[in-house]
């Protein structure tokens, strides 16, 4: 593991745990912030199973829970070095 991706995932540990216990409920807008992709591309990782399902929140917003997306960010980050 080179010392970019150490940071990066040192960096991903420490915005984990401050999302994922405060319970951020993630918009589109913020999973975007964290993925740098496009809102469509988004959405077809989602059609095809490649990006946690977004829920509704209260009724009406759709995004997701911080933790489903820093779960997947650090299941995409192990897959990307070789880690099992």
């Amino acid at each position: 593991m080179n010392s970019t991706n150490a940071g990066f995932y040192k960096y991903l540990e420490q915005e984990n745990i401050k999302r994922v216990a405060t319970g951020e409920f993630m918009s589109i807008e913020k999973a975007l912030g964290c993925v740098p992709v496009s809102k469509s591309t988004i959405y077809r990782w989602v059609k095809d199973g490649l990006f946690p399902e977004p829920i509704r929140e209260n009724g009406r917003t759709i995004g997701w829970r911080a933790m489903d997306v820093f779960n997947w960010l650090h299941q995409e980050w192990k897959r990307k070095n070789g880690i099992t």
